[in-house]
């Protein structure tokens, strides 16, 4: 039987599933509970705290894919081996050039953008979660009578799925399959059986998901469904979506379902939230207050700014005001953006001046790291003949075991003279630092000395590489030919002394970051041979293909101490226990964003 309870934010749904569950343990009853994915690892501490020990024996919180891993375990299914972003976008690239001639909208120059990878694998994920097929996607656009660019993209899109998908399974398996193998599973196996399912903060689900529940919903003896709505019959505008979810699970069970709507807030410490929490996406309501309800809050604080970086500046007096004068602890508090990677190098300087200690719930785009500056400015160098702004870019990233002061001569030195290309290789330079005059000062010789010097080791260093690019004819050959000037760079010993300096400085995030990036340049490399070792290619190509998977290649930490606070984007962060939530960016069309058409498709496509 289903059980949906319906009820807005902070009513008690989860409290009503929770109780729920402590009856089912109290009685040895097999349960589980689903939630989203970014909710796992708090929904479980909570429930650890909640539950006896003995509880873990009949009682286990998943998401969707952590229940695909267990059930892929008792029946099979199981793979170790998924595909990176990072190597779908490598694959997608490849996709597009060998079908190239018998693209009709994505040929051409199509080719040389390197978001549409990025782009064509966003549409082909929401195909999956829909479950339409390449062989759908042809049969639709051969219904199309008139020739145009919808039947075109259907056209090209079925040929493009088609053949990346093949070229994926030749040597990865992809999670975004996992549930729709998991729902061909089920619907042969009755894995339920004897089960009590719980399903939490969830607002609408994928065709796949919808699949998996059809076989839940078969199979359980007790499904509760929670719902972020006011009930059943609701009609606001804001909630379309929770509606038609509510709508297509009974119409999956029919009769065989019990209703339940919450109604009154529990959530709140401050009775003066409860009104934004019910009315804030209730256009109607004009703002005053009924009968009984305060008129004024200490409970929210609305303060203007001109900037982000004012934005920041109060933020951070905020969070030491709540510390200092109101026995707050840091971990009680959240900052929270729509977009918290806009606000970095902004909030996270203001905070680290005031000394508040904080960790960004933030992955980081591992193209901002030093050594991957370090590889594309070298491959740079390489590929436009000793570009004066890729020789300093590469002496700058500190791993190529220049001195500040070498690469301020440096630097200087070309940019005074405009030394290009052959002039780097060619011999000493003899132009005098000082200038257009007969003699050479003291200073100038002691600056030409250096600069030789500088370019003497810099050319020495990177000739024997680009030695090895010139004889390189496939993609093992340039990925081991970089992986060895890595090594003779000594760079895993600079990144280790860099990742040393930072945790000295109390940077903990910066250590672990550090720490972590040569192994997933050499992971990346890694897959590369791997999977298109004897590959024929040209240095360029080789470099859009580095670019395509280390854009998309992140990584990550967890918080490093118990006493900090969060910053987050409101769509990942999830932050429980916080006594203060500060909301930067609240501004129509920012925080909450305008909605826009996104992709290679419009909302009349879809329909």
């Amino acid at each position: 039987m289903l059980h949906l309870i319906y009820g807005l934010p902070g009513t008690g749904k989860t409290t009503y599933l929770t109780e729920k569950i402590k009856e089912d343990i109290s009685r040895s009853q097999k349960a589980l509970f689903i939630v989203p994915e970014q909710q796992t690892v708090e929904v479980e501490r909570a429930m650890a705290s909640l539950l006896p020990p003995s509880s873990q024996l009949i009682f286990e919180v998943v998401n969707f894919t952590r229940l695909a891993n267990k059930i892929f375990r008792l029946f099979g299914g199981l793979s170790y081996h998924y595909i990176t972003s990072g190597m779908k976008e490598l694959f997608m690239w490849q996709t597009m050039k060998a079908l190239a001639p018998f693209l009709k909208e994505f040929g051409g120059k199509s080719l040389k953008d390197l978001s549409m990878p990025s782009t064509l694998l966003a549409a082909i994920s929401e195909f999956k979660a829909y479950d339409v097929t390449p062989v759908r996607l042809e049969q639709i656009s051969e219904t199309l009578d008139e020739e145009g660019s919808f039947k075109n993209k259907l056209h090209d899109l079925s040929l493009i799925y088609s053949m990346y998908e093949s070229m994926v399974r030749e040597s990865y398996d992809d999670s975004s399959d996992d549930l729709g193998k998991l729902a061909e599973l089920l619907e042969t196996r009755n894995f339920f059986h004897g089960y009590h399912i719980y399903i939490d903060s969830f607002t609408d689900f994928t065709a796949q998901e919808y699949r998996v529940l059809k076989c839940i919903l078969a199979q359980a003896d007790e499904v509760y469904l929670t719902l972020s709505s006011c009930g059943p019959q609701t009609s606001e505008l804001f909630l379309t979506s929770v509606n038609e979810t509510s709508t297509h699970l009974r119409t999956l069970v029919g009769e065989n379902m019990e209703t339940v709507v919450l109604s009154d807030f529990h959530r709140f410490s401050s009775p003066e939230l409860i009104p934004i929490a019910r009315d804030l996406w209730h256009f109607h309501v004009k703002g005053e207050p009924t009968e009984g309800e305060p008129t004024q809050s200490s409970a929210l604080t609305l303060m203007h700014s001109s900037d982000a970086y004012s934005e920041a500046k109060a933020a951070a007096a905020q969070i030491l005001s709540l510390v200092q004068d109101h026995g707050y602890r840091f971990r009680d508090v959240a900052v929270i953006a729509r977009n918290a990677e806009s606000y970095r190098g902004i909030l996270d300087s203001e905070l680290e001046k005031a000394g508040i200690p904080f960790f960004m719930s933030e992955k980081t785009d591992i193209t901002t790291k030093p050594l991957i500056s370090m590889i594309f400015s070298v491959l740079a160098i390489k590929l436009k003949n000793y570009r004066a702004e890729d020789v300093i870019t590469y002496a700058k990233t500190g791993l190529a075991g220049f001195s500040p002061y070498e690469i301020d001569i440096l630097s200087t030195y070309v940019n005074t003279w405009r030394i290009r290309g052959k002039q780097f290789t060619s011999g000493e330079w003899s132009m005098n630092p000082d200038g257009f005059t007969e003699t050479v000062s003291s200073r100038g010789k002691a600056i030409l000395e250096t600069a030789n010097a500088v370019r003497e080791r810099l050319v020495g260093s990177l000739e024997p590489f680009f030695g090895e690019l010139d004889e390189a004819n496939c993609t093992s050959d340039f990925c081991n030919a970089l992986y060895r000037f890595l090594k003779s760079s000594n760079v895993s010993e600079a990144l280790g002394q860099y990742a040393n300096r930072a945790l000295d400085e109390g940077d903990k995030k910066e250590a672990a970051e550090t720490a972590s990036v040569f192994k997933a340049v050499f992971g990346v490399l890694s897959d590369m041979v791997a999977t298109m070792g004897d590959e024929e290619m040209e240095l360029e190509d080789f470099v859009t293909a580095l670019h395509l998977v280390l854009g998309k290649t992140e990584i990550g930490t967890i918080p490093t101490a118990a006493d900090e606070v969060i910053v987050g984007s409101a769509s990942t962060l999830r932050a429980t226990d916080i006594r203060c939530a500060i909301l930067l960016g609240l501004c129509e069309g920012e925080f909450p964003m305008r909605v826009g058409e996104k992709g290679l498709f419009t909302d009349k496509d879809r329909a």
